[in-house]
């Protein structure tokens, strides 16, 4: 495997712990949805990309107000 190679699986591993823990949480709290406020930094932009991957694995459509 190359360096980017590696790097990548390492990044969709981390993305993947990172929904499936969202998607616990959402459960335990017994919660439907899930809002986001995006400031355009890194870490906003790392929970969206989280959200949107957790969203996917349950199979939930992405809503927008701006779609």
């Amino acid at each position: 495997m190359t360096g980017v190679q590696t790097c990548a699986f390492r990044s969709n591993e981390i993305l993947n712990i990172q929904a499936a823990g969202l998607a616990k949480r959402l459960r335990h709290t017994g919660c439907k949805s899930a809002v986001i406020g995006l400031s355009g930094g890194l870490d906003s932009t790392l929970a969206l990309l989280v959200t949107r991957s957790e969203e996917r694995r349950v199979g939930k459509e992405c809503r927008s107000r701006w779609s």
